[in-house]
């Protein structure tokens, strides 16, 4: 069995190839206080892999219209559209993507925030005698679908970082 010393720097090096910004942070955190710091880490970084990157921009947009001529009723087409009258307009895709990107990381925001509450707080909920109230949680499982640890306070690693992911190394 590795000692705390290489457990902290296999983990820290998992981290790191990951592409986090403070790996040693990460680990340490995980293998002191027992907060599953990876699976957050790597659910995190496939959300921001869905937020437009304001550095490859053309690439956004090429790739929107691309899966707009593959699926003609999809939701690519709907934007393309949409993107139409707006740049027609003399509005420049950087100003477009900037908007998109903040829009696409407040959603993420909420929808962590939606995660940790786990239906608790939620108006939609059943206030009725014969229905149980709908409430979720997140955890990790392993490779068999057994549980590892809870994942919680996800809104805590949105809710700060910069729009761009860039700030932990999400992206």
């Amino acid at each position: 069995m590795d000692s705390p010393l290489e457990q902290l720097q296999k983990l820290s090096q998992v981290f790191r190839d990951l592409g986090a910004t403070n790996p040693e942070s990460f680990a340490s955190s995980q293998l002191q206080e027992g907060i599953p710091q990876l699976a957050h880490f790597v659910f995190l970084k496939q959300a921001w892999e869905n937020i437009i990157d304001l550095e490859n921009i053309d690439l956004w947009f090429d790739h929107i219209a691309q899966l707009a001529e593959e699926y003609p009723r999809g939701l690519p087409r709907q934007i393309a559209e949409a993107l139409t009258p707006i740049i027609s307009k003399g509005v420049s895709r950087e100003e477009i993507a900037k908007l998109i990107q903040l829009v696409q990381y407040d959603t993420l925001d909420k929808l962590c925030f939606m995660l940790d509450d786990g239906g608790f707080a939620s108006p939609l909920n059943v206030r009725d005698e014969e229905w149980q109230p709908v409430r979720w949680s997140r955890i990790q499982v392993d490779d068999d679908g057994n549980f590892v640890a809870p994942i919680s306070a996800l809104h805590e690693y949105s809710n700060g970082e910069s729009p761009d992911g860039k700030q932990t190394g999400f992206r």
